[in-house]
């Protein structure tokens, strides 16, 4: 949805505050809806913390992977970005000072010879514009490492506050700070030159890629268990390679798809191996 808005004309920054935007109401809504039927009200303390999460994982992840998403495929952006698991293994490793086990290591070489395979795939076909795939790349991988960060950070909230209180909570702060910083580059007008396809990419982009999944995700977690939706989980980056073809033409080539069989794998793995009690 997103390439296809800015095949439309938008650009990232445009296309996150509509989505952002339209979202905000009902993502405000059930955070005073949950907030109000809770046991404990959020405290300042809290805020604060919702704030920092709410900036590094849904404000600068969403940017970043946005960004680069401008500069390179819709199939290397979710290679890329699919990566976030082995870093969340790897940051969980060294905040225990425990170094990672020979399966882990493998996992994560597997992880990132996949993408390296990929990017060089996607290097070849586009020789002209070696620029802007190296930017593009690092600025999602970037967007990665944030939203690793929020991912380690943000476990002992949820339990705390509950997830539709901090997935709402969250999604609320990162919107106005989204909104805020398209003001700061974008004039108001400039809403009204957009045509019609990218307002409904936006709104699709919004309802069915935003909102719905965001608390899908909550409850699919809570009754299916981390395990089962890990694997669950990796339908997403098949179904955009797949879909980027159908829908975007892009190159179903052999470097992505074994670039994306290897960075799958070592995601998977590492997910996994983590997820698994210890006997």
């Amino acid at each position: 949805m997103a390439k296809l808005a800015y095949a439309g004309g938008a650009d990232a920054i445009t296309v996150l505050v509509l989505r952002t935007g339209m979202s905000l109401p009902v993502f405000a809504a059930v955070l005073w809806w949950t907030n109000r039927r809770a046991a404990h009200r959020l405290t300042a303390r809290d805020w604060r913390s919702l704030a920092l999460l709410g900036f590094s994982g849904w404000y600068l992840a969403s940017w970043l992977d946005f960004k680069g998403l401008e500069l390179i495929s819709a199939g290397l952006e979710r290679i890329v970005l699919f990566s976030y698991p082995v870093m969340v293994v790897l940051a969980t490793a060294i905040r225990r000072r425990k170094m990672p086990g020979l399966l882990m290591t493998l996992a994560t070489l597997a992880a990132w010879a996949g993408i390296a395979i990929a990017f060089a795939g996607e290097a070849r076909a586009r020789s002209g514009a070696s620029g802007e795939l190296w930017l593009g790349t690092m600025l999602v991988l970037y967007g990665a490492v944030s939203y690793t960060v929020f991912i380690i950070v943000s476990g002992d909230m949820v339990k705390r506050i509950g997830s539709a209180r901090f997935i709402a909570a969250v999604a609320s702060i990162s919107s106005v700070l989204m909104i805020v910083h398209w003001a700061c580059v974008k004039p108001w007008s400039s809403l009204t030159e957009l045509s019609p396809p990218v307002w409904r990419h936006c709104i699709v982009l919004a309802t069915l890629c935003t909102i719905v999944p965001s608390f899908l995700t909550g409850f699919g977690l809570k009754l299916a268990g981390s395990q089962r939706f890990a694997v669950i989980g990796s339908i997403g980056p098949a179904g955009t390679l797949i879909m980027a073809a159908l829908w975007l033409g892009e190159s179903l080539d052999a470097p992505r798809l074994g670039g994306f069989v290897l960075t799958l794998a070592g995601s998977m793995t590492a997910t996994l191996l983590r997820d698994t009690p210890a006997r």
